[in-house]
Formats: C-alpha cells, structure tokens, sequence
C-alpha cells in the first residue's frame, strides 16, 4: 500500500513538475531567425546592436518582384538599432558595450527557443564601471523585436550616469515618419521627440541613389510607456530622419540593478508592377497599398505601445525593474496573472490526481 502510495503522490507532483523544466539553451553566434514576414540577420559587434531585418523568405516569394532598374529591390529595414553605452563622467564619446571577448571575438550568447519565441542572453560586460549585458527577444507570433539592456551596480559606491541607445533608419533621406504625439511628414525639423513614445517610418519606393526599390520596409520603433518612472532625459532625431539619439538617467544604489526595454516592428508593402505606379512623380502617400501597410502599423504602434501589456511582457529576465516601461515597485518577470493562475490550477489539478490515485489505492487495499 505505501509503495502504491509514493507512486500516486509522485504522479502528480512530477507531472506538476514538468510545468517549470526550462528550456534547454544553446550557443548563438549570429545566423538568420525566422518570424513571420521577418529574418532576423543577427547582430553588429564593436559597438553591439541589433543589425539588419529582411523579408522573410516566404514574402518574398509570395510578393515577387515585377521590373525595375533593381530587380531585387529593397528588403532591408534598419541600419542599426538598441545600441547600448555609457555617457562618461567627463565630456566625450559614448563607452558600447562591444559584444567583443578580451581576444575581440565575438561573444557567444545563449539562444532559448521560449513558446516559439527566440530569446538571446549574450554576457555580461563592464562599461564605465557598469555591469550590463543585453536580453534580446524575436517573437515567433509577430514580427517584433526586443532589446532589454540590463544595468548593475556590482561596485561599493553609488552610480549616477547615463545611459544611450541609437537607432538608424534605412530609409534615411527618403521616408516619411509619423510619432505617437502626432508629429509627422519627412523633414524632422523642430521636432520635440521627448513627447513622443514611439515612431512609424515608412520608406520610398527610391533608395539614397534614386534607385527604384520595389520592397518598402516600415519601421516601427518604441522606446518608453509615458508616465514611466524613468523616461528619456534627451531625445533627438536627426531633421532627414536618418538617426535617433535616445539617453536615459541612470542612478544605480550598490548591488542595485535596473533595466531599458526597447522595442522595433517590421512591415513589409509590395507596390506590385513599376510600369503601372507612379514611379516618377510620387504623391504622398506614395502608392495606396504602401500607405494601407504603413496605417496598419501605426495602428498596432497606437494599441500595442499605449499600455505595458502582457505581450511586452513576454519572457522578460526574471525579478529585473524596466525602468522605461514599469513603476519600481512592481517588477514583472514576464508571465501575468492571469497566465500564473492558469498554471497554478493546472498544477493543482495534476496533484489533485495523483491524491486521486491514492485514495483509489487506499479503496483496493
């Protein structure tokens, strides 16, 4: 009867058990990752940042190209985006974190596939006295991109720095841009981005050299929920739309640790045939399929962004403070409530079952 007992008891609490395995990591040194409509090309080193997006495989073919000067037309977003430095104490240059090793080879970070969602944790490196390391998210569900810096204070004396992030555009000189306080059109002049929260850029059909591109790419970046408890001190876009230059106030107690999430959407319109658009003299919007793509993202910029939401949450490090996105005294480990209730009862079902199984071993005996 108690071996009948232990197996009953066991059942339940190792099937209960099963809900919390990890995923097992695996070592990642650049290479493409699949999400949607989206292939992620992995990162820049020197100063590390998260490099190109293309159109996935699978667009591509579904949206051939038609003619043109350049037949395979432009699938790029971004030139570099969620670079993370440190401002130094006196006047100068931004300090990167490299993703560099001491013999300056690129680091090995860790990839876990999580629910479908790619997740990268590369390590840690000291930066003006700063421990940080970047946690990178690509959702399989979306084409949408994570970046979370994470910052430590492993000295004895309190930090009070800043730290920088920059996001570079493809369609520099040729887009147009719409923000979350309703600035818009593609000459950022007199622009006040620290009252914006996210950006939506969409490409010309003509690249830096007016060649025609077929693919337009539409950038979505977001880099803070308003009202945070730490929001951007200075935020500046360069007036041609080329770059962003985004800082923030760090002040680290020893042994304290906080954290900036930066998030970036891709989009993909196809013009269909040169021929039939109006590739010479282009209205704004450009073509009508390419101002239905770039709506469709500032929409789901306007929903997604507007709150903390359970979706920006997924598979954050665990028990650390988004400083940008979350008040301090709430730190979210990436599952909700309603998510920790579900496996709490469903875990409580499977020892339910395994009490069941005792009982009934009690019954035959």
């Amino acid at each position: 009867m108690k071996k009948r007992l232990l197996i009953g008891v066991g059942a339940g609490v190792v099937a209960a058990s099963l809900l919390a395995t990890p995923a097992f990591a695996a070592s990642y040194t650049g290479g493409v990752i699949t999400s949607g409509n989206m292939a992620f090309q992995g990162f820049d080193y020197d100063a590390f940042n998260v490099g190109d997006s293309e159109a996935s495989t699978a667009w591509s073919t579904a949206n051939p190209q038609q003619s043109g000067e350049d037949p395979e037309g432009l699938n790029r977003n971004w030139d570099g985006r969620g670079y993370g430095s440190i401002l130094p104490v006196e006047p100068g240059d931004a300090v990167y974190y490299s993703g560099l090793d001491s013999s300056d080879a690129d680091v090995v970070c860790e990839l876990t596939d999580v629910a479908g969602d790619s997740v990268i944790v590369c390590p840690t490196e000291v930066v003006e006295g700063i421990t940080m390391y970047p946690h990178v998210t690509i959702y399989g569900d979306q084409m949408l991109t994570r970046v979370v810096w994470v910052l430590t204070n492993n000295t004895s004396a309190a930090i009070d720095r800043d730290f920088a992030t920059e996001i570079y555009s493809e369609c520099d000189e040729n887009g147009f841009m719409e923000t979350s306080a309703g600035d818009e059109g593609s000459d950022a002049t007199g622009w006040d981005m620290t009252a914006s929260t996210w950006s939506v850029q969409r490409g010309t059909p003509y690249d830096d050299d007016g060649w025609y591109q077929e693919i337009c790419g539409i950038e979505t970046a977001a880099w803070q929920l308003s009202g945070a408890p730490v929001v951007a001190s200075e935020n500046t876009l360069d007036s041609t739309l080329d770059g962003q230059d985004i800082t923030f106030p760090v002040v680290l107690a020893p042994g304290e640790t906080m954290a900036f999430a930066f998030y970036f959407y891709d989009a993909w319109a196809s013009d269909g045939n040169v021929d039939t658009d109006d590739s010479i003299e282009l209205p704004t919007p450009y073509t009508a399929n390419r101002q239905a793509a770039f709506e469709a993202s500032v929409t789901y910029a306007g929903a997604t962004f507007g709150t903390f939401s359970d979706v920006l949450k997924r598979n954050l490090p665990e028990g650390v403070w988004i400083a940008n996105w979350e008040p301090k005294s709430l730190p979210d480990t990436g599952a909700s409530a309603t998510q920790l209730w579900g496996f709490g009862a469903l875990a409580a079902g499977l020892l339910a079952a395994g009490a069941a199984l005792v009982w009934r071993a009690r019954r035959s005996n």
